[in-house]
């Protein structure tokens, strides 16, 4: 799960075979690299998802987060003023790895 502004993201696995959905405030998205998903508030882009084969890509310029999941591996790339403001699986972004 991934909340940005006040709009909940999932990447979800359906079962071993059909891979992964991913719903937006509980509505399953239809997307493709070549047909992202952009969503919008008072005419900003908050975020943008792609689909590439077996992988989701989420990015959101103006909250500085890139996201790409596969089922497996997750690769987080946050901006540098979330530095000591974050918790969770990465960890708080504090530069210290224990």
């Amino acid at each position: 799960k991934l909340f940005i502004h006040q709009t909940k993201l999932e990447i979800l696995s359906v079962s071993d075979d059909s891979g992964l959905i991913v719903r937006v405030d509980g509505t399953r998205l239809e997307t493709t690299s070549e047909r992202p998903y952009s969503h919008t508030d008072h005419d900003v882009e908050l975020f943008e998802v792609r689909s590439h084969e077996k992988w989701f890509e989420v990015v959101s310029k103006p909250y500085g987060i890139y996201v790409v999941f596969n089922g497996n591996l997750l690769f987080v790339e946050v901006a540098h003023f979330y530095h000591g403001k974050l918790c969770g699986l990465c960890g708080n972004y504090n530069l210290d790895r224990n």
